[in-house]
């Protein structure tokens, strides 16, 4: 079908992931060598923290089979949220809005506190 995924960080997504790998029936290293074997396999990045294997492939319909194929043989297999190779994307005017914010209710509070912005002299 013509649905193309979106990574995070714009592209298409040709990244899967299967989570909680140390959980599944099939060992680890039994899962890499089946994705080795699956067209369009680029790469793998293991996140220990979460315990997730990444899995990149050359197109979306690369990565979508290997998932498919995956998930008959219950891995448990979805779509990550980006590519590998994507660094996080960052996040466009949020420290300066955030600056705005601040200074305005500085100002405002300075407005409304009379003695405390003046010191406390009158």
């Amino acid at each position: 079908h013509g649905m193309r995924r979106q990574g995070m960080t714009g592209g298409e997504l040709v990244t899967i992931v299967v989570l909680h790998v140390e959980t599944k029936p099939t060992p680890l290293p039994e899962m890499q060598e089946f994705f080795k074997t699956c067209p369009g396999f680029d790469r793998f990045q293991l996140n220990e923290r979460i315990g997730g294997l990444f899995i990149k492939f050359l197109t979306p319909e690369d990565a979508e089979f290997a998932m498919n194929e995956a998930n008959q043989r219950g891995y448990g297999a979805e779509w990550a949220r980006r590519n590998l190779d994507d660094s996080p994307a960052p996040a466009f005017g949020g420290g300066m809005m955030q600056g705005g914010m601040m200074n305005m209710g500085h100002g405002m509070g300075c407005m409304g506190g009379g003695m405390g912005c003046m010191g406390g002299m009158g």
